[in-house]
């Protein structure tokens, strides 16, 4: 699950002065045959940016992850507040060099402008296309599952195609974007996709870099996926049907935000 949300959260990630803090409201619908795995909910996430640091809150499912990110220290930080733990981890290459870091899915994609436009909530936004392709089997390894059902898996492909539409002039815009700026030249987009330090690359940071050259704040964005392949699994997917996810900005904030959300609460234990 962590590595699906992972995949979506390539929307969210990029060195220019940062003079505002910028709070991003947005909300997520799904449809299609897949979104009953989802139990009917509207999942919902804030980003919050002061300079070079970020706090992702996300709400799915019942469920509150949140996420601290420090470019100057390049880390983040995964905040559990089931246990209250706070997992930490860097860019550094792990401490144990023999031991093999987990790899995220590979991943093919495109990302590039369609020269159409549209006003939405009052605010100019540019129109960009992408697709991302991603091998199922690949987002499970290194799970644990029964061979037969591997078997079924290791044709199955995840195909996303769809829209991002980008408001240069959102409030906020300048610091939005660069903070996803910084954060690919910290390294830090595999991380923020699911990954570990010293993995090979998977292809996001390219989709990522591609990003970078769009100016504002991804305003609405909708995607189609599908899952094809040959076999049971695949049957079965298909008769599921397409799953469509749309995400919307709800509200964009630039009032100052306080220093205490991006550290770790004082009662929750730090995990290196």
């Amino acid at each position: 699950m962590n590595r699906w949300i992972g995949s979506f959260g390539v929307v969210l990630l990029c060195s220019v002065a940062v003079h505002a803090d910028v709070t991003v409201t947005t909300t997520t619908t799904i449809e299609g045959g897949l979104a009953a795995l989802m139990g009917g909910s509207t999942p919902k996430s804030v980003m919050h940016i002061r300079g070079m640091q970020a706090r992702a809150d996300m709400d799915a499912m019942g469920r509150a992850v949140a996420t601290l990110v420090d470019l100057n220290k390049k880390e983040v930080t995964l905040l559990r507040s089931e246990d209250k733990t706070a997992q930490v981890i860097t860019t550094v290459n792990p401490q144990k060099p023999g031991t093999p870091p987990a790899t995220l899915p590979q991943v093919n994609g495109s990302f590039a402008p369609t020269g159409r436009s549209q006003t939405i909530d009052g605010l100019k936004c540019d129109e960009y296309a992408f697709t991302m392709t991603i091998a199922v089997n690949e987002m499970t390894s290194g799970q644990q599952m029964p061979p037969q059902a591997a078997d079924m898996l290791k044709d199955l492909q995840m195909f996303m195609k769809g829209s991002m539409w980008m408001a240069k002039t959102a409030p906020g815009a300048a610091e939005y974007l660069a903070f996803q700026k910084a954060a690919i030249e910290a390294n830090l987009a595999t991380i923020l996709a699911g990954g570990m330090p010293g993995a090979p690359s998977n292809g996001v940071d390219s989709v990522m870099k591609k990003l970078t050259g769009t100016e504002g704040i991804p305003y609405l964005t909708e995607v189609n996926m599908t899952l094809e392949g040959a076999g049971p699994a695949a049957d079965m997917m298909k008769q599921m049907g397409a799953m469509k996810i749309t995400s919307k900005v709800t509200s964009i904030s630039t009032d100052p935000i306080a220093a205490d959300m991006f550290v770790v609460p004082p009662d929750y234990k730090v995990i290196k």
